[in-house]
């Protein structure tokens, strides 16, 4: 399943970052791409260190969140079909 396509300057992996565990989802790049990989810990340092980016990352996971949850809406209701 198709969850979402990401544009440039988008992140990925951030769920991991917050509780360690590991990513909930596979990603897949249609054409090349430039990664930056950050480990848990410096996540977790500049997230206390700039309120700005927990911010951020808040509100993104709140639109991922939305966007999701209008997916599996949406298969529900192509089963009820």
């Amino acid at each position: 399943i198709e969850i979402n396509i990401l544009e440039k300057g988008a992140a990925f992996g951030e769920i991991a970052l917050f509780d360690g565990a590991s990513r909930t989802a596979t990603v897949v790049s249609k054409g090349e791409v430039e990664v930056l990989k950050i480990s848990r810990l410096d996540f977790l340092d500049m997230m206390e260190e700039n309120s700005n980016i927990a911010k951020g990352i808040t509100q993104q996971l709140a639109l991922y969140t939305r966007q999701l949850m209008k997916k599996v809406e949406d298969l529900q209701i192509d089963k009820t079909k």
